[in-house]
């Protein structure tokens, strides 16, 4: 059936004299075949009735025409302007002369030209519904060889972009004694070095924050042996900043090496040494760059290379061509399952409970023991949606205890970042009856093989006491605790030297540098399991480049958190010679789709996928607030007040101990952006975050038992943020267990006991971050026992994309729902904090 449409083109199209000619070949044909497509399907609902359609935007019609494949991009929308009925606006055209309109995949259909006379409403919107259900109207990475294509024209991009540059060293300082903030021993109740440490000299970053001491070498000779063991060795190498690149380095610290040669390149790009940048300072004509180093180095150059992202590309790409040869076992079907069009087998009828498996399900809720029994059925897919707090980690201990113990069978645990993967092999490591893992990493970490030693001591030896105490035999136990305080050796436990590098775990994070050519055959020989953790953020290249080596995968994230991002934007590689925009319009969305939330669909279809729905995290009244955002699915398992780990004195201004969660609305704020910059700033609500955060600081009973954290929506407040409150920040970081502030990317996966939220917006007309629900939700979601959320109370119009593409006002949910069970606050311009207790405003104080 013909759909018969008003044509509405940009002006500036019309102008154009080869359209023109095109416009007027289609309207005098009585009706034309297309194919039409999408990268990303939008679609607005009709706001007098949110059940019908209103429009699909950024649709591709493509026609194939003597010249050759002529691409349309346009809104197709239902118009209420006489004659009512189907449109089509034009607002771009591409004709692609050496394109087969053949191999074009897309949603074939017959379209009239007449503006007088167009389809009526109720067959566009017909129309509208049935195309966006189609399964072939969505850009979808569905078949092997169009993976290929894209991840072809990702590397020849990403081979033109060249960031690499190299900085002459001036000099090399001795080594230094260095010792993080985070070590609180160090302090005394008023958070002043204590005595003995009174010549620890203090180290800042760039912005003026303290991030720990230089320790004389004297002093350091004085240190107990659990300091030192805190204590790294550092060098501080100088480099001329004649071109101002203090940001430039500050971005690409991960990808700063040492070396002899003034140009690194693919073939000589052995020869150089990695560093572990900590601090880098800028001065007047100078940077220091202060790294890691047990010894003293004699290199001329400091390069900036990526051979991260070169080894990653040439990891993904070997996996790639495995694949593609049919070399890689189970790859081939596990693909098909994940991006094709294949049903993901389930085998869980096949699986015999008996006590043996049940006996790891005891300490799992009843979702836990559901996703264990369906991680060890024997499928070669089972997804696993973990929101915040849900005891994600615990499930993957429990799972990995069964497959090493029992199917004696090896496994991979991977994630994007290194905190996810710690925090699942120190599950590992602290069970009575241990896993000891290995990590694969080009840097020091507690689980590389020449640590492991170390850490067994410090974290399963240690545990020894508390079991010693659990014990029956309290006559052997306290022979055994009394030698145990007596050892003055060295603290070790000689695991490494007789293990012969078997191990049955192994960690490596998505995008490490230290698998390269044909070392993940070697490093994976006989692993069968792969478990990615926070998996949402992966992008599908990352979960491919594991894929030769195993046979069944278990994926754990949440596709109402973060999703993966493109390391470029358009605007960054549009003038290259190798950009094609329509390419990478499906790059972009390739990329941008999570592996997880590509699969969900097809996993719940297949009842591969299991919601884990109790959470352990927030007290009452902040769990609430973002269960809003789960449909208030999820159970909260905290009882509030009664175990609350934060305690506070009798604060005169705002009652922080009674309440949970609060709304601090900065009065008469406004936001703006800097000259030049896309992000935001709010005065007004910069000073609102101080002011709360010296509360805090003063009333907070138990700060050295306490994590505390600052989440920001944009960078630029956050930046103005440390400029305005460096005194203020390094008091905090010194009285508290732990204090962070960064923007919210930074915190997926992570729990703090106190939360502060940046939200910047207050002009809701303009584009903003927040319409992602799951940003809001990611950083909400962190706080254990006291959330502050900063905003405006126009935050309530805010219309934000809900899971199912239709517009919702969350925020409008989670404000009324703080006014009703938690406390409103508002602070003037002097400063001055307003309870509003809804009734009527009590001025408090003046701070």
């Amino acid at each position: 059936m013909s759909l018969i449409v008003k044509l509405k083109v940009l002006e500036k199209l019309v102008e154009d004299g080869f359209f023109s000619q095109y416009l007027n070949f289609i309207k005098e044909s009585d009706e034309n075949e297309f194919k039409l497509t999408t990268k990303k399907l939008e679609i607005i609902l009709d706001n007098r009735d949110e059940r019908e359609l209103k429009e699909i935007k950024n649709v591709e019609l493509i026609s194939n025409t003597n010249l050759g494949v002529f691409i349309l991009y346009c809104h197709i929308r239902c118009s209420f302007v006489k004659p009512f009925g189907a449109e089509i606006f034009v607002y771009r055209y591409r004709l692609i002369k050496d394109l087969d309109y053949n191999t074009i995949k897309g949603v074939k259909q017959n379209i009239a030209i007449n503006n007088l006379n167009p389809s009526s409403i109720e067959e566009a919107r017909m129309f509208l519904t049935r195309l966006s259900k189609s399964n072939k109207f969505e850009f979808n990475i569905g078949q092997f060889s169009e993976f290929m294509e894209v991840f072809d024209f990702y590397k020849t991009l990403y081979n033109e972009i060249n960031n690499n540059d190299n900085y002459k060293i001036e000099s090399i300082s001795k080594p230094l004694k260095f010792i993080s903030i985070e070590n609180k021993e160090i302090f005394d109740n008023n958070n002043k070095l204590l005595d003995k440490f009174n010549e620890f000299k203090p180290f800042y970053d760039n912005s003026k924050t303290i991030i720990g001491y230089l320790i004389p070498e004297n002093v350091f000779d004085r240190l107990n042996n659990e300091l030192k063991n805190n204590v790294l060795n550092i060098l501080g190498i100088k480099v001329l900043d004649n071109n101002k690149i203090y940001n430039k380095l500050t971005k690409q610290k991960d990808n700063l090496f040492v070396s002899n040669l003034e140009l690194i390149d693919n073939i000589n790009n052995k020869n150089i040494m990695e560093i572990e940048v900590i601090n880098i300072l800028e001065e007047e004509k100078h940077l220091t760059i202060y790294i890691i180093s047990k010894e003293e180095l004699n290199y001329k150059y400091i390069n900036l290379y990526d051979r991260g992202q070169q080894i990653k590309i040439e990891s993904i790409n070997n996996s790639l061509k495995l694949i593609n040869q049919g070399n890689s076992g189970s790859a081939i079907e596990l693909i098909e399952y994940l991006i094709g069009d294949s049903q993901i087998p389930n085998y869980h009828d096949n699986l015999i409970v008996n006590d043996e498996v049940l006996s790891y399900t005891k300490e799992l809720n009843n979702s836990q023991k559901q996703a264990f029994l369906k991680a060890i059925d024997g499928s070669p897919i089972t997804l696993i949606k973990g929101p915040p707090g849900t005891g994600k980690t615990h499930v993957i201990n429990s799972i990995v205890q069964y497959i090493t113990k029992e199917l004696k069978q090896k496994v991979i645990i991977s994630s994007q970042t290194h905190v996810a993967i710690d925090n699942v092999l120190d599950k590992l490591v602290q069970n009575k009856d241990p896993i000891i893992p290995k990590r694969i990493t080009n840097k020091i970490n507690k689980y590389s093989e020449e640590m492991i030693d170390k850490t067994l001591y410090r974290t399963w030896g240690l545990n020894l006491l508390k079991w010693l105490n659990e014990t029956n035999d309290k006559l052997l136990a306290n022979k055994i605790i009394k030698d145990i305080k007596k050892y003055k050796g060295e603290e070790v436990i000689n695991f490494t030297i007789n293990n012969n590098n078997d191990y049955f775990v192994t960690g490596a994070t998505t995008t490490t540098t230290a698998i390269s050519g044909k070392k993940g055959l070697e490093l994976f020989e006989c692993y069968d399991w792969l478990i990615i953790d926070e998996v949402s953020k992966c992008p599908i290249t990352e979960v491919l480049r594991y894929l030769p080596y195993v046979n069944k995968i278990i994926l754990v994230g949440d596709d109402y958190q973060l999703a993966p991002l493109l390391e470029f934007s358009k605007d960054q590689v549009k003038h290259l010679s190798s950009y094609d925009e329509d390419m990478f319009d499906k790059l972009e969305k390739t990329y941008k789709e999570s592996i997880f939330s590509k699969t969900i669909l097809k996993a719940k279809q297949s009842e591969r996928l299991v919601l884990l729905n109790e959470n352990y995290r927030s007290t009452p009244q902040i769990f609430n607030s973002y269960n809003v955002f789960y449909d208030n699915e999820l159970i909260g398992r905290r009882n509030g007040i009664e175990d609350k780990k934060v305690y506070f004195d009798n604060n005169k201004n705002i009652d922080l101990n009674n309440k949970d969660i609060f709304f601090i609305d900065s009065l008469n704020a406004t936001d703006t952006s800097l000259p030049g910059s896309t992000s935001r700033i709010n005065v007004q609500e910069c000073k609102s975050i101080a002011i709360i955060l010296k509360e805090i600081y003063k009333s907070c009973l138990n700060k050295k038992e306490v994590s505390l954290c600052i989440i920001f929506s944009y960078k630029d407040q956050l930046k103005k943020f440390i400029k305005e409150n460096n005194k203020l920040i390094n008091e905090v970081k010194k009285s508290f267990k732990n204090f962070e502030i960064d923007t919210v990317d930074a915190f997926q996966g992570r729990e703090t006991d106190i939360v502060l939220v940046s939200t910047v917006v207050v002009d809701v007309t303009k584009k903003s971050f927040l319409v992602d629900f799951r940003r809001i939700n990611v950083a909400l979601s962190r706080a254990r026992d006291k959330l502050f959320i900063f905003g405006s109370t126009n935050l309530k119009k805010l219309e934000m994309k809900s899971p199912n593409n239709s517009k919702r006002k969350y925020l409008n949910e989670i404000i009324s729902y703080i006014e009703d069970k938690g406390l409103k606050i508002k602070i003037t311009t002097e400063g001055e904090i307003l309870n509003d207790t809804r009734d009527s405003e009590i001025r408090i104080t003046k701070s």
